[in-house]
């Protein structure tokens, strides 16, 4: 081959390469489009099955969506953050993406505070509990029960 052959190689090469990236930048960004569209459907399917009674499947939640369902299925009247985290390990919950798992639950948790849907709790242990606010507002009906029974 002669150098004006090889030259012609090299500009057809350069012209596919730079398709080539121009075309996976496009595919990244599809795919980027597409995640989140999954998340905001995933969300509301979650949100609906919610309204309708069901329980929805975590493993298929965001992981904020997933702390708020664990809180709100709580058996238990508060929960801590350590203990959220087991749930969700015990309910298959991909933790795993997430390097930072309890400070990320954590700030789930703050959020849903700053929401008015649950209350943080300090105990005199040092640790964090959550309450879910219909467990309070409950425990404050049953002291407005007890209080008239009383006046009687």
């Amino acid at each position: 081959m002669n150098k004006g052959a090889y030259k012609g190689a090299l500009d057809a090469a350069n012209l596919e390469l730079h398709d080539l990236h121009r075309l996976l930048t496009a595919t990244e960004q599809e795919r980027q489009r597409l995640i989140t569209r999954i998340s905001s459907v995933e969300s509301t399917v979650a949100a609906l099955k919610t309204l309708m009674g069901e329980l929805p499947d975590v493993r298929t939640l965001g992981l904020a969506e997933a702390v708020r369902q664990i809180v709100r299925t709580s058996d238990t009247d508060s929960i801590t953050a350590p203990k959220i985290r087991d749930r969700l390990k015990a309910l298959d919950y991909d933790l795993g993406k997430y390097p930072k798992a309890i400070s990320q639950i954590n700030t789930a948790l703050k959020r849903l505070v700053g929401k008015d849907l649950i209350q943080a709790q300090d105990k005199k242990t040092g640790k964090t509990t959550f309450i879910r606010r219909d467990v309070i507002v409950d425990a404050f009906r049953r002291g407005m029960s007890d209080d008239e029974e009383e006046q009687k």
